[in-house]
């Protein structure tokens, strides 16, 4: 019997149960029979590695009559009585595939009636028969089980080979139906079925989603094929984003729509065709509603009942790509044609009118898709501020952009008019819309609400003012002027203008200076480029010890005299120069003699300099000053300019504490200028900066060498402390806020809390200073003290016969050894043979 009279004979028996099956009536052969002519002709030797290939791509492909008659897939599939010609080859593979399809649909019909109401008994139980003949006898699940690897194969290699490839459009369908019939059955998803697909297939669909904006950008127009590509993708990226909820996997093909939606938004203004534009719109708006896969999975909405806790976070990757193209223009160069889609025609009626203009669904979609990204954008603000930025650069592009599509007679109407024009006529949509919107607005509310409440409460007159006052007793009346709050926004710029101006002073005064006094700028020597030694200096320590050193000189190939000489000039280019360290002090002492000066010509002549019960005497209605208002306003400008480079300043053993009294003495003026408790705060200040330059002197000589000078005036700084400090500070300045208010007014706790805070946490740093600087002058005094030259190298830290700098800036010491090229000078300048502060502790 030849090919064709078998093919005839087989395919007329099917067709014959196949009408019978129609019209519900029994089968005339038996059951072995119809099991017999059922059983796909799948012969395992095909499914070798070495024959999977071809084999697979004659069984999937539809275009098997194009290719040649050497196709190894089509030599294996003939029979011996055939002659060896392409027409047989072509005609021998094409009738196998139709009777495969045909089997396969014969069976597929039989489990779908056995499950049927209205199907008779005698019906079922002959397909049962049918069917257990099949799994049992024929093994027809292992048969069609082993097409898998030859489908996995003919998958990779069609995707893989896009765009050029001419079977994607034929893989991305039969891909989707599978998916589509696995995500209706609760079972095979939760079977593994999906995950074995996806994770298979996971590298190649990412690769080519990837490929999609390179491959349509430059083409001036679409082919039909790649139209057909585009298509089949988009739905199966619909139901790769509907089975995140069915199957959490994680994988990236389920993810790649959020996460590298830009691919979308670029093949949407791409030269492609208008019904890719608008399946692709139409696919981000489903995605972002949580609706994707309702059209193409019919009969069953896809369950969320599984959470993905990557979904958010995705959500917001994808509403801040939207957010990102809106603003670089992106609406300008989307466009969809007028012409009215004819559902096959190429005309309209002269009496069928359209409704709507054609683009109208597309632009509800994409609208609705940059509606709900400016939500997702605006629930994630932490800032009013910052949700007025996305809610701008969404919602001007956008109605900007509706209005040049959009057509409506009533131009004058409220912006959102046009909203309402575009979604009146699809209720799901509009509801959609109202939504998203009424977020966005009571997002805004409970900001505004949010602010509201802590600014009315931050300025509380109880919490600044004695009882019976208000802000309204504060406004400028009669020749009297109130300090203001917003008065001390100056000292922004101010800032700036203090760094501005120790830039001047350091360089054109302090280094002259610095020079003139023998301190010399010397340059580092910096080690040789390691990236070995250099991650381990960063991230473990900067002193390795000698184990530690010996491990990184054999992985670096070094001796060890090298990788320890490379850490010493590495720590050397950390620790500052005196040049450095002598700028910075001149700077403060410049700064701290001028207040010091300008607070004493300021307060002179006031009485409450030298009678404290005149702080209080009619407050709060005392008149601002304008040398309280500049001694204020420079202050703080300077305070804030120390705490804008603390990361670049020298930092000390008290770094922390610094920064404490920085912001506690910021904290101070701003409570004090506020509560109108300006006199109290000008005389902190003065007894600050009455004792601070001294210090500074001290070590600007002391770098310097002038052992004797440097001497002299910290002696004068301890004396300046210990009374401004130690005396003045707590038992006049703390007496006069602690005690006399009780006296005077009857202010509230809060507002007695506010401005004493400050001045408590001021006191506990100039006790912790003091003892510092108490164990420094002890040891002066009743110690005998040697040259830190004459000091022996073995010696020990915490030696009684030697000077430990116990000093507030203490820094870790370094030795001769350590500081190469180090400019020194042996012996004193000016006579004393011993310092009282170590140079390398500053």
């Amino acid at each position: 019997m030849t090919e064709n009279t078998k093919f005839s004979h087989n395919w007329a028996s099917l067709q014959q149960m196949y009408d019978g099956m129609l019209a519900d009536a029994l089968f005339l052969k038996d059951s072995h029979s119809c099991a017999a002519l059922l059983n796909p002709p799948i012969s395992l030797q095909y499914l070798s590695s070495t024959n999977r290939k071809s084999w697979a791509m004659s069984l999937f492909s539809p275009n098997t009559g194009a290719r040649k008659s050497s196709d190894p897939a089509f030599t294996a599939l003939k029979t011996d009585d055939e002659p060896d010609t392409s027409e047989s080859v072509i005609r021998s593979t094409c009738h196998s595939r139709e009777i495969m399809l045909l089997q396969l649909t014969l069976i597929k019909m039989m489990l779908s009636k056995m499950q049927s109401q209205g199907v008779a008994v005698e019906s079922k139980q002959k397909y049962l028969e049918i069917i257990r003949i099949l799994l049992k006898e024929a093994n027809i699940d292992s048969k069609l089980g082993s097409l898998n690897s030859p489908w996995f194969a003919f998958c990779s290699e069609a995707l893989s080979g896009f765009p050029k490839s001419s079977h994607v459009a034929e893989c991305l369908w039969t891909l989707t139906n599978v998916i589509r019939e696995i995500l209706k059955d609760e079972g095979l998803c939760k079977g593994g079925g999906l995950q074995k697909i996806l994770t298979s297939l996971d590298k190649v669909l990412e690769d080519f989603y990837n490929r999609i904006p390179s491959s349509y950008s430059e083409i001036a127009q679409v082919s039909a094929k790649a139209t057909n590509d585009l298509s089949s993708f988009l739905d199966l990226l619909e139901l790769l984003v509907a089975s995140r909820t069915q199957a959490p996997l994680n994988l990236v093909c389920q993810r790649m729509l959020l996460l590298n939606v830009s691919c979308v938004l670029g093949l949407v203004t791409s030269p492609i065709h208008d019904l890719i534009k608008k399946k692709a719109i139409v696919l981000l708006k489903k995605c972002i509603l949580h609706k994707a896969g309702e059209d193409l999975i019919k009969g069953k909405v896809p369950s969320s009942s599984h959470p993905n806790l990557h979904f958010d976070k995705d959500r917001l990757v994808f509403a801040g790509v939207v957010l990102q193209f809106v603003a670089t223009g992106w609406l300008n160069h989307f466009s969809l044609s007028e012409k009215a889609s004819h559902y096959g025609g190429r005309q309209v009626k002269p009496e069928v009118g359209i409704c709507c203009s054609p683009a109208q669904v597309t632009l509800r979609a994409l609208s609705l898709v940059l509606l709900k990204a400016l939500e997702v954008k605006i629930t994630d603000s932490a800032s009013e501020a910052e949700a007025r930025v996305h809610l701008e650069s969404i919602m001007h592009p956008l109605l900007a952009f509706l209005k040049s599509h959009v057509g409506s007679s009533h131009a004058s109407e409220h912006p959102c008019a046009w909203l309402s024009t575009l979604f009146i006529e699809q209720d799901d949509d509009m509801l959609e819309a109202a939504k998203t919107l009424l977020t966005v607005h009571l997002k805004f509310e409970r900001m505004a609400h949010i602010i509201k409440f802590v600014n009315s409460w931050f300025w509380w007159e109880n919490i600044w003012m004695p009882a019976n006052c208000s802000w309204s007793d504060y406004e400028d009346r009669n020749g009297y002027i109130f300090p203001k709050p917003h008065q001390l926004l100056v000292t922004i710029p101010y800032a700036f203008g203090m760094l501005a101006l120790r830039f001047f002073v350091e360089r054109c005064i302090a280094a002259p200076l610095a020079n003139l006094m023998g301190i010399k700028s010397v340059k580092r020597v910096r080690p040789q480029k390691n990236p070995t030694l250099e991650t381990f200096f960063r991230k473990c320590t900067k002193k390795p010890s000698q184990l530690e050193i010996r491990g990184l000189a054999k992985k670096c190939n070094w001796t060890v005299h090298l990788v320890e000489k490379w850490f010493r000039r590495r720590r050397n280019l950390e620790i500052p120069t005196l040049h450095k360290k002598f700028q910075e002090a001149c700077w403060r002492f410049i700064f701290y003699l001028t207040s010091c000066i300008a607070g004493i010509v300021f307060l002179y002549d006031k009485p409450w300099l030298y009678d404290l019960w005149q702080v209080w005497a009619n407050y709060p209605y005392h008149s601002l000053l304008a040398s309280q208002y500049w001694y204020y306003v420079l202050q703080m400008s300077f305070y804030s300019s120390l705490l804008l480079t603390l990361g670049f300043d020298t930092k000390r053993k008290d770094f922390k504490a610094h920064v404490i009294h920085h912001f506690a003495a910021l904290a101070l003026m701003f409570c004090s200028w506020c509560s109108n408790h300006v006199r109290i705060g000008t005389l902190v200040m003065l007894i600050h900066d009455s004792a601070d330059f001294w210090l500074e002197a001290a070590k600007m000589f002391n770098y310097a060498r002038w052992e004797k000078t440097c001497s002299f005036f910290f002696i004068v700084f301890s004396i300046a402390f210990f009374i401004t400090r130690m005396i003045f500070f707590p038992f006049w300045i703390l007496r006069s806020t602690l005690i006399y208010p009780i006296y005077y007014t009857q202010t509230f706790v809060l507002a007695y809390i506010v401005y004493n805070v400050p001045l408590l946490i001021l006191q506990g740093l100039h006790l912790y200073w003091g003892y510092l600087v108490f164990k420094i002058l002890k040891k002066f005094i009743f110690i005998k003290v040697l040259p830190i030259s004459h000091i022996p190298a073995w010696a020990k830290i915490g030696d009684d016969k030697h000077v430990k700098d116990e000093r507030s800036d203490e820094e870790e010491e370094d030795s001769f050894s350590d500081v190469e090229e180090e400019c020194t000078k042996n012996g004193s300048k000016n006579g004393l043979s011993y310092p009282l502060l170590n140079n390398n502790n500053h």
